[in-house]
């Protein structure tokens, strides 16, 4: 089964990141997003598992170790062929809560992380649009790059989280 840890963000940041997702669809790109109930985060963390109740031990002590942290997005981004994205800033706290978070997930038995996700591959990202045509690219691009201005807010939780379909497992609140 597929797993991730994301980071969540504070109520503001979240419904402006939200609001953008929601301009882009009404202008006619596909609402994936939406319809999945994908809300707006960072994924961290990105791997197979059979058995998360090892994950879930592990994260119970390492989120007492994680604090309430500023995040910047300063650009837009784009995995070709069919993702738009948010880009923040790879600051200290986002490069340290990945690699701390794929190193507990790598000395666990059967887990096999995403090499995408891991230290020194890995490209933090929110993803505002996924599964576009060329056509849906090119309008949702344009909707970003008219109402997108750089901007910072906070990561506030640390979720562990089932992918296909993609379901909460277990969310924390960071301390400030």
């Amino acid at each position: 089964m597929n797993y991730s840890v994301v980071l969540y963000f504070d109520e503001e940041t979240d419904n402006k990141i939200t609001s953008l997702i929601h301009l882009i669809v009404d202008n006619g790109v596909n609402d994936y997003l939406i319809l999945n109930k994908v809300p707006p985060h960072i994924t961290i963390a990105d791997f197979e598992c059979g058995d998360i109740s090892a994950v879930i031990n592990s994260l119970e002590v390492y989120k007492d170790k994680i604090r309430q942290d500023f995040v910047y997005w300063a650009s837009i981004g784009l995995f070709n062929p069919s993702v738009l994205f948010l880009v923040p800033i790879a600051n200290q706290f986002l490069l340290n809560s990945c690699e701390m978070i794929n190193n507990l997930i790598k000395v666990i038995p059967a887990t096999e992380s995403n090499s995408n996700y891991i230290p020194y591959k890995w490209v933090p990202h929110t993803t505002i649009a996924a599964k576009l045509s060329s056509q849906e690219l090119q309008t949702a691009f344009l909707v970003a790059n008219d109402n997108f201005k750089a901007f910072g807010g906070y990561v506030t939780k640390l979720a562990l989280i089932q992918n296909k379909p993609r379901t909460d497992i277990k969310v924390w609140n960071l301390q400030e």
